[in-house]
């Protein structure tokens, strides 16, 4: 797995969350260089050599500037909390579903060929 991410730009959506943080660390120690974007504050204990930024994914001229020279993109920034979802339906859609195509223009934008 290593000879395939070595070197390869990937940013990561959702970075701060529990997959996110787990998957960050995993790209990185396979040589990836890892750029960590979350709609939360940057950890005071982050990873070295990762770039983390905050962002909120339904910005996409903002996402469009972050993915510039990027391999892949990687997406799991979303509300995951069913009693969220049912209490504000409408931001958990925004972040959602409008997140996810923002992600997608996105990478057309700045001509990104994986998402994942």
């Amino acid at each position: 797995m290593s000879d395939t991410l070595a070197g390869k730009k990937v940013v990561v959506t959702g970075a701060r969350g529990f997959v996110g943080t787990h998957l960050v660390l995993k790209l990185q120690s396979e040589g990836a260089v890892v750029r960590a974007l979350d709609v939360t504050p940057v950890p005071s204990v982050a990873p070295e050599h990762v770039v983390h930024d905050m962002c909120n994914i339904t910005d996409v001229s903002a996402l469009t500037a972050y993915c510039k020279d990027v391999d892949a993109i990687v997406h799991l920034a979303a509300r995951a909390s069913v009693q969220e979802s049912i209490d504000n339906p409408i931001a958990t859609s925004e972040a959602n579903i409008n997140g996810t195509l923002a992600v997608l223009e996105a990478a057309r934008s700045s001509g990104v060929q994986k998402v994942i």
